[in-house]
């Protein structure tokens, strides 16, 4: 193993063998895609890549060889069977982490590639190492942005490729090239001056750097004019860009970098704004610097009368108008633009000519507290916009980046909008603002400036529903430093902008810019529109993305936008070039330069048909009714476009610039007038929006709509719980929820879909009820049975009605139901006269005696009885009626309403007040009050009064109808649901509505919980793809789930839970009991198959999208938009490992804890993971309790039973590698209670014996039959074949399938068929690795079929030397790690950890300044120095020691995180915060930091030979932050005890104060034997039956015999305490205990108390009635290793 490790280091060491030899090579890669196209790679797609390349004469079956960028080779990837590298020829894998092929069948690594640099290496089946970039565990260098890395063709030389040629030969013009430097600090915003380190790793390179946004270097790599030699750290004290490169001989440059320093003191700016060190006066004066040239209209000038005005701030807590403004910086993000000035004046001064492009620097400087990253990226710089270019017009132009190749990097690939999720842009726009703005010619614009209004439409759009409407944000503007005002960062909506988010490829995408195509052609735009014409509903929803039109044209009404124009101020994209409606890609319209909007809140006017198609679409009834549908969502409700919504975007936006735009005023404002527009004309305009403009807008665009038929005619019906009105939330058990609407019918479902179908018709799922009133007609007109009497009889007046004592109100009054109108006459209506015709609406049916003209009646009186059903049950009365002139109405006695009479008391006398028109019929509603019907008979009493007594006609006639609720409006909600629903009246629908309503109580962050992840599930067994079929299970991601946990003590329900980062879904109602769980799951079949159909009722929702096997973040919110749960799990550092694929879900280990803590999540012990049930933390009934790995054929495992009962545990497995946990299968075996089971090499590691007698298969391809007779397998079984012969890639492990019982097949690539055939063993024999880096070893718990069910343990373990062990301490406990013992004892308690000289003895991990603070110190308690040649740090921090690294006898050396020699200002600082000399050693940068502040591991290693390549664990130290451990706060250090014992016993360590390379003082025992005048270590004179190694342990006086009794105390509950003298080195004191006074173990004490240098420690004894308890105190003399 030494030799072949020594053999591979000379491969890397001489990179020109590497292509001369006759094995596969990593021959090129790519850590920075962002534009090269791969052949046959996706389109659209640039992923990372890694080329290997096959210089045999033959194609080579990669199947079992692995790629990995780990240098211990764990998780590497392994290729597929029948993966062929052709013969002289290449092959590429993708580095997208996604272990996946893609839909081109491409292989996906299971890995990405840092760009930052890392290891890289192909590994041959055998583990060994074929090419590696990154030797010994180091790093391939930086890489930049679409440059490959790999070997030259004709040096063999490691280079860079300008050129990349993936799948082909390497290009001749490759280079070396100088590192890319190292800057620090980084761009930002500083309140101090600053020094600034420039460096790069390139041996005797030059570094050269400019200040004033020239280049550093010219075309060919020489120094430019304005270039200064880099010879010392940059101090800088003001606002400044530093553009730095590196040269040296026969190296090419490297890429030059730029970094912006905002230096601003603006915490401690006086009044005025100005500072003591005067880092604010260049931006407070600021005027046109010496190298610029003027521009046609503009200055550079900044305002300081605003700048430097004391005035107070308004709502800025007593800010003046100056720190104001300088907050501002703080408040709002920045953009840094650095480039020649001369190209920026000749740019900005030629604004009008559109072609003009000039490259610069970008760089993003982010907010106070912004999550986004800092970043720089090369690209072109253009001035854009229509108007706005015209200098006369406008002095400041909106620009855009053009991320080009040309400038660097194709994309710009970062984290620029977190609201979406694209993070690749070819460009993005800087929009200046230019009409309704402070510089616009027209005053009543400048009035409305705001620099919001445009981003505001396109926000508005995003909000309704169109999330690629086009992001962006407020930020200042610099150029080389200058501040050049505010400006609207935003999305560019091109053809890359529409695959961004809608798919497809690019190049096969039309783009527009209002009137021109800005890629493509106008084909399929005239495709469009005539399929549109056609008005074939079904073809138009293909071509137009009709919910985004619908939804532009309702913004652009709602803006009452002035300027959209047919040929410009609008964007669209979509088409491409096909030829039928089904190919196309749906054409989609973006709101751009919408800055004239939101100016009168009456305006009427509809926005001009830019795409020809209005007319069309308003003539099809389902377009008209999705416009309606769309409108009322948007502008009823929580609607995007209701008033609160509309000023509260307006607000987000306002907020982030409401210090930012004084900067802006004093930029630009004085352009137009005198005195200079301000936030206070800002803020009036902010007023005129809140209080005139988006209160009343909403309504007045429903009426325009309205007017148009564009708006629902019918009322949506109204959800209502318990009456008041609601669109969702909790009903219960004891509430009412009703569904209330207009007359008509409404049909609801309860499943979320619209009762409307698609097509016009009712759905099938829709449940219809009766809407509103129910009208049933009495007694029409022209009815008979009317009573009257028309004489000049007075009857009792309109005051004499049912209200009054009985004495004035009986049956003798007309009006009462009971009157007896026998005598009266009886007629039908209508009941009129002196004629039949006298009334002009009808013609009388029976003629009225009206009195002699002149003396005419005043009065007639009429009544007519009815009959009701269920009269409780009616609500109103209507009457149509035809009279001549004026009545009253009694409703049995009761007036219920009159007409054209005058009020008060009616006698027969009265007139009516004028003449009526009785040439129509009137509709009166009358509601009733309870009572006024009665049951069965009603009687209806009318007074009919003539307008004068000449006059020439009387009559009347009604006829009746009631009204009484249609039917029951009451919802009984079976469950919890979405409920749906839409109003029918005839052939009119109204808007939809939608409402959740839940009988369980919603879920919120106090009772909910993410308590499981399965982010990187293991891949499917043969036999699960098997069962499974025809289900295809090959991708492992379908298995991807979440686990929620109902924390709470009520049921809960997860409807409308939306996650919104790292998966999407947004969750329909599903209840949780308490204490329960629910599953959201990738794929629901998969996932059944796996776990069982009894978890298919646990599944709430199914994602889309893909959980990263690399982490990311979670997030959870619910409607509202309320944070329930957000967190960031990791696959690496101190998360746990397992979950990466190896066979465990992340289960949550606290459901109270932190989700962002590592240490609260656990490996789940179930295989695959425990969906819908809590899992335990970790098993370990079982341990790996002991190894011996370094002597071949001695090699041994032994298991240790940690319980008092015995446990079978045959069948269960044993493996050294988490690909295959089928390795070994324990043989039947009873393991007893607290016993040890040894197993031997022979035993897992068995030579195999089973004969194969032939293979057979098609040449070149998979699979392979292999014959064996009388194998006696299973389909499913694993095996494993060694001893092949031949060139076929046989000798490895593989799931069979069998044919027969003399044949089976496995998936392999047959090749050949040697005539050694091999043989081949059940299982996967392994040996231990004694060297290296060690080894790890899993046992898992199987069932009855062998199936894995539970991962027991899992232990790893470094190299050995030979002859010794490894193992757990304290025996059977400690960590999952194995560390060297004294002695070895297979089936016996372990001896105890081997330790010393050399320490890890303080580790600095949670300072509180800088994380360039963290350290690592190393001690040496040796009498002789010490080499750490080989050595290496691991952990929380790497670092490999070299040659020149040595610790003396009794001294420290301190590892840093940065390089001491080369950071001189870092340094400085460090021994200066510590207060150390240059005594003390400074070794770095230790790398792959910060040290976790929660948990984290430090591991010392020691190379046994002689390249260091095998590695001996020396130190490791687990540390918490939690008890028992030492709580470290206030800046303290990890600090380990002068008496150094066990590394990962808590009781080791103290917190104390950081002391790097200041060592505790020690006593020997010697010394201490000397002082006290005492002997040997074993000898006790004081008679106190303690020998002095222990009393020196324990820090008593070997002189007397008395102290015993106080320091060594028992408590009744069973705790034992005593004493420690944590300063006496050279020896280990252990707490051991018993049950039978024979076998000991060691028990982990915790510290109780603190004295000086005397640490009291303690135990808990198990005082069980069922066993006896024995303890004892055992002092160990160190011996160093």
């Amino acid at each position: 193993m030494n030799a072949a490790r020594t053999f591979i280091a000379l491969i890397l060491a001489i990179a020109g063998s590497l292509a001369s030899e006759a094995s596969i090579i990593i021959s090129e890669f790519m850590a920075g895609n962002n534009t090269t196209v791969v052949p046959n790679s996706v389109p659209g797609r640039f992923d990372d890549w890694i080329e290997l390349y096959n210089p045999g004469p033959s194609e080579q079956d990669m199947g079992g060889w692995r790629l990995t960028n780990d240098p211990d080779g764990s998780d590497a990837w392994i290729f597929p069977a029948g993966t062929i590298a052709p013969a002289n020829g290449y092959l590429i894998i993708f580095a997208s982490g996604n272990d996946n092929p893609d839909s081109k069948n491409n292989l996906h690594a299971n890995f990405k590639l840092a760009k930052s640099g890392e290891y890289l290496a192909l590994m041959a089946p055998d583990e060994s190492i074929t090419s590696a970039f990154g030797p010994a565990g180091s790093s391939y260098p930086n890489q930049s942005d679409d440059v490959s890395y790999g070997i030259h063709p004709v040096t063999d030389n490691v280079v860079f490729f300008e050129n990349p040629t993936p799948g082909a030969k390497n290009n001749e013009d490759g280079i070396a090239r100088v590192a890319p430097l190292e800057v620090s600090p980084t761009r930002g915003l500083y309140q101090s001056a600053q020094q600034i380190t420039l460096s790069t790793t390139t041996p005797s390179a030059t570094i050269y750097y400019t200040t004033d946004g020239s280049s550093p270097l010219t075309n060919n790599g020489s120094p430019s004019a304005y270039a200064t030699a880099y010879t010392s750290p940059i101090r800088i004290s003001k606002t400044t860009v530093i553009r730095s490169a590196a040269t040296a001989n026969n190296f090419a440059p490297s890429s030059w970098e730029a970094h912006t320093y905002l230096l601003l003191d603006i915490d401690n700016a006086n009044a005025n704004g100005t500072d003591s060190n005067g880092l604010n006066d260049p931006i407070l004066q600021q005027t046109r610097p010496a190298g610029y040239g003027t521009f046609p209209s503009g200055d550079y000038n900044m305002d300081q009368r605003l700048t430097r005005s004391t005035a107070q701030s308004p709502g800025h807590n007593g800010l003046t108008v100056a720190q104001a403004m300088l907050q501002g910086f703080k408040e709002t993000p920045s953009i840094s633009i650095s480039m020649p000035a001369a190209d920026f004046v000749n740019l900005y001064a030629n604004s009008t000519s559109q072609g003009l492009e000039r490259a610069c620097s970008a760089e993003f400087i982010p907010a106070e507290n912004d999550s986004r990253p800092a970043f720089q990226e090369h690209c072109g710089l253009k001035v854009q916009g229509g108007a706005s270019r015209n200098p006369s017009s406008s002095p400041k132009h909106s620009l855009s980046f053009r991320f080009r190749t040309e400038y660097g990097a194709g994309r710009l690939k970062q984290v620029l909008f977190p609201e979406v999720d694209v993070e690749n842009f070819n460009s993005i726009a800087l929009r200046a603002g230019y009409n309704n703005s402070w510089i616009h010619r027209d005053s009543g614009q400048r009035g409305r400036g705001s620099m919001i209004r445009d981003q505001w439409m396109r926000e508005s759009l995003r909000d309704m529903g169109n999330q690629d409407a086009g992001a962006g944000f407020l930020a200042h503007l610099f150029v080389n430093g200058l501040y050049w005002g505010l400006h609207n960062v935003a999305e560019r909506q091109d053809n890359a902008h529409y695959a961004n988010y809608d798919g497809g490829d690019s190049d096969l995408i039309d783009a527009r810019n209002g009137g021109t195509f800005v890629e493509g052609n106008s084909n399929s735009w005239n495709s469009m529109r005539s399929v549109v014409n056609t008005r074939n509903w079904k073809n138009i929803q293909q071509v137009l993305d009709v919910d985004n039109y619908i939804d532009f044209q309702i913004i652009q009404i709602f803006g009452g936008n002035q300027d959209l124009k047919f040929d410009g101020n609008w964007r669209a994209a979509g088409g491409g070039p096909y030829s039928t409606p089904t190919e196309m890609r749906p054409w989609k319209l973006y709101s751009w330069d919408g800055e004239r909007v939101l100016e009168n809140p009456s305006t009427n006017s509809n926005p001009r048909d830019i795409v020809g198609i209005q007319s069309s679409l308003r003539a099809i009834p389902e377009y008209r009714q999705r416009f309606a549908d769309r409108a009322f969502m948007h502008l009823t409700g929580d609607g995007a476009l209701t008033p609160s919504k509309t000023r509260a975007r307006w607000e987000k936006y306002a907020r982030t610039i409401d210090k930012a735009v004084i900067a802006e005023a004093a930029r630009w404002g004085d352009h137009r007038r005198g005195t200079a527009y301000n936030r206070d004309d800002w803020l009036r305009e902010q007023n005129r929006l809140y209080n005139f403009y988006f209160p009343v807008r909403t309504d007045n665009v429903i009426r325009q709509l309205k007017n148009s038929n564009l708006y629902p005619a019918l009322e949506s019906p109204s959800f209502a719980i318990n009456g008041q009105i609601s669109r969702g939330g909790f009903v219960g058990e004891n509430n009412q929820l009703t569904l209330n609407g207009e007359t008509g019918t409404i049909y609801y479902t309860l499943d979320g879909t619209d009762p409307l179908g698609s097509d016009g018709t009712i759905s099938p799922q829709a449940i219809p009820i009766f809407s509103g009133v129910a009208i049933e007609s009495v007694f029409p007109f022209e009815s008979d049975q009317w009573r009257y009497q028309a004489s000049s009889v007075a009857l009792s007046s309109s005051n004499v009605v049912r209200t009054n004592p009985a004495s004035e109100y009986n049956s003798n009054d007309w009006k009462h139901p009971q009157f007896d109108d026998s005598s009266w006459d009886e007629g039908q209506g209508l009941i009129g006269g002196r004629t039949a015709t006298s009334i002009n609406a009808a013609r009388a049916n029976t003629i009225l005696d009206i009195g002699s003209f002149g003396s005419g009646y005043p009065s007639v009186y009429f009544r007519k009885k009815f009959e009701v059903i269920d009269a409780a049950d009616v609500t109103s009365l209507t009457f149509s009626t035809i009279m001549d002139d004026g009545l009253i109405v009694y409703l049995n006695g009761k007036e219920i309403f009159r007409e054209n009479m005058k009020a008060g008391t009616v006698t027969y006398n009265d007139f009516a007040l004028r003449s009526s028109n009785e040439t129509e019929s009137f509709e009166t509603e009358i509601p009733l009050a309870p009572d006024d019907l009665i049951e069965g008979t009603n009687t209806l009493s009318i007074e009919l009064h003539n307008s004068s007594a000449s006059s020439s006609d009387l009559g009347i006639d009604v006829a009746l109808f009631l009204s009484r609720p249609a039917g029951e409006p009451i919802i009984n909600l079976p469950e919890s649901a979405l409920i749906t629903a839409r109003l029918k009246l005839e052939d009119e629908w109204s808007a939809a509505i939608s409402g959740t309503f839940l009988l369980e109580q919603p879920a919120n962050a106090s009772n909910l919980v993410i308590s499981e992840v399965n982010y990187h599930p293991r891949e499917a067994t043969l036999l699960e793809k098997t069962d499974a079929a025809p289900l295809d299970l090959e991708n492992k991601d379908l298995f991807e789930f979440l686990e929620l946990t109902n924390t709470g003590a009520t049921a809960i329900n997860l409807a409308n839970l939306s996650f919104t980062e790292g998966i999407s879904l947004s969750l329909s109602p599903y209840p949780i009991a308490p204490g329960e769980r629910a599953l959201v799951v990738r794929n629901p079949n998969a996932f059944l198959e796996r776990y069982g159909q009894d978890l298919s009722s646990l599944i709430a929702g199914t994602f889309s999208g893909a959980l990263d096997n690399d982490g990311e973040t979670l997030t959870l919110v619910d409607s509202a938009g309320n944070l329930i749960s957000s967190f960031t799990f990791n696959d690496s550092g101190s998360w746990p490992a397992r979950p990466d694929g190896d066979g465990s879900s992340l289960e949550l280990r606290d459901l109270t804890g932190n989700l962002s803590h590592s240490d609260n999540w656990v490996p789940s012990v179930a295989f695959h993971g425990s969906p819908g049930t809590n899992g335990p933390i970790a098993d370990r009934r079982v341990v790996i309790n002991e190894v011996r790995s370094a002597d071949t054929s001695l090699d041994f495992i032994e298991l240790h039973n940690t319980t008092a009962s015995p446990l079978e545990i045959g069948g269960w497995l044993l493996t050294d590698s988490k690909s295959v946990y089928r390795s070994y299968e324990l043989p039947q075996t009873t393991l007893g209670g607290l016993g040890y089971f040894v197993i031997g090499e022979s035993q897992f590691n068995p030579t195999p014996t089973n004969l194969i007698s032939n293979y057979a298969g098609v040449a070149g391809s998979s699979p392979t039959t292999v014959k064996s007779t009388a194998h006696g397998l299973s389909t499913g079984d694993l095996i494993t074949i060694d001893g092949y012969n031949g060139f076929s890639n046989f000798n490895d492990s593989f799931e069979v399938n069998v044919i027969d019982r003399n044949s089976f097949i496995i998936d392999a690539t047959f090749l050949d068929n040697s005539s050694i055939k091999g043989n081949w063993q059940t299982g996967r024999p392994f040996g231990l690795n004694s060297g290296g880096n060690g080894d790890n070893l899993w046992l898992v718990e199987t069932d009855s079929s062998g199936h894995p069910i539970n991962f027991v343990d899992q232990v790893e373990f470094a190299a050995a030397a030979p002859g010794t062990t490894l193992g757990r301490w304290p025996d059977g406990m400690g960590m999952n790690t194995l560390v060297t013992m004294t002695a070895r004892t297979p089936e016996a308690p372990n001896s105890g950890p081997s330790l010393g000289p050399v320490f890890i003895s303080e580790i600095h991990y949670a300072p509180t300044s800088s994380d360039s603070h963290e350290f690592v110190e190393l001690t040496n308690i040796g009498d002789t120095a010490v080499s750490l040649e080989f050595w290496k740090l691991r952990g929380g921090l790497d670092f490999n020691f070299n040659s020149s690294h040595r610790i003396a006898a009794g001294a420290s050396i301190v590892v840093v995180t940065f390089n001491p020699q080369i950071n001189i200002a870092q340094t400085l600082d460090f021994r200066d915060t510590f207060g150390i000399t240059t005594s003390v050693p400074l070794i770095g940068p230790a790398t792959d930091g910060p040290l976790n502040d929660l948990n984290g591991t430090v591991r010392l290693q020691k190379g046994l030979d002689e390249d260091g390549s095998d590695q001996v664990t020396a130190d490791d130290v687990r540390y918490q932050s939690t008890l028992p451990w030492p709580i470290v706060s206030g800046g303290s250090s990890l600090t380990r005890n002068g008496a150094i014992d066990f590394g990962n016993f808590s009781s080791s360590w103290n917190a104390a104060p950081p002391t790097p390379g200041r060592m505790v003082k020690t006593e020997s025992y010697q010394s201490w034997a000397s002082k006290n005048g005492i002997g040997l270590e074993d000898l006790d004179p004081d008679g106190d039956s303690l020998s002095n190694l222990l009393e020196f342990s324990l820090g008593t006086d070997p002189n007397s015999p008395d102290e015993f009794a106080s320091l060594v105390r028992i408590d009744p509950d069973g705790t034992v305490s005593f004493t420690r003298h944590i300063n006496h080195s050279g020896v280990t004191l252990e707490f051991q205990t018993s049950t039978d006074l024979k076998t000991w173990a060691t028990r982990e004490t915790v510290v109780s108390e603190l004295s000086g240098s005397i640490q009291t420690r303690k135990f808990t004894l198990n005082l069980s009635e069922t066993s006896k308890n024995f303890w004892r105190l055992r002092a160990l003399a160190l011996q160093a290793n």
